[in-house]
């Protein structure tokens, strides 16, 4: 987990990692998304719909710190990476994983509520993590 989630409140990440350890919802998640990445670009807006279908989680907080966790072992593990999508194409941001995440975490807290499409952040998959994705779909067949 990235230095700058660990220090956005502590308790209810805790509480989190308590969900996931017993049901392994965080590894579901990140599952999910990398298939979904197989398709198409991900936005925040799926990011935060796969958490909440996943997980059962109906409220916002707790939904959008397991999306931050979910989004933080993507990118650090090198699966995905952050980035708009423009008129040309995606456009990954010049950033490194802990200011990409805390640009995520700064833009969807200022929503003060879960993203719509095409807000905030697009993720792609890389080539590494394209690789995981198409081993995760075929351990699913």
């Amino acid at each position: 987990m990235s230095e700058y989630l660990r220090n956005v409140r502590g308790d209810l990440i805790v509480a989190c990692a308590t969900l996931d350890q017993k049901w392994g919802i965080q590894d579901a998640c990140v599952n999910a998304v990398l298939l979904r990445g197989l398709d198409d670009f991900v936005q925040a807006s799926d990011l935060a719909s796969v958490v909440t279908h996943i997980s059962g989680l109906d409220s916002y907080i707790e939904v959008r710190l397991l999306a931050l966790r979910v989004a933080d072992e993507l990118l650090g593990a090198e699966f995905m990476v952050a980035g708009d999508l423009m008129l040309d194409g995606f456009v990954a941001w010049p950033l490194t994983v802990d200011a990409s995440l805390k640009r995520i975490v700064a833009e969807w807290n200022a929503l003060h509520r879960s993203p719509d499409l095409s807000e905030m952040v697009w993720l792609s998959l890389t080539p590494k993590g394209r690789g995981v994705a198409h081993t995760v779909s075929g351990s699913r067949l």
